[in-house]
């Protein structure tokens, strides 16, 4: 068994074009979470969320 780990460098100050600021990282999460949907993930698991699978009692 072994683990895979994947580094991303991003640019400074990324920008679409050339006006509005990237979080690269953040939308990196955003769609880690909404792939992998883990259960510990409290965000992703709350009623209401649009994007949250519901919660079984």
């Amino acid at each position: 068994m072994g683990v895979d780990v994947y580094v991303i460098m991003p640019e400074k100050d990324l920008k679409l074009n050339g006006v509005l600021p990237v979080d690269l990282v953040a939308g990196l999460e955003e769609g880690l979470i909404r792939a992998i949907k883990p259960k510990w993930n409290r965000r992703g698991n709350r009623k209401g969320d649009e994007f949250a699978e519901p919660l079984k009692d």
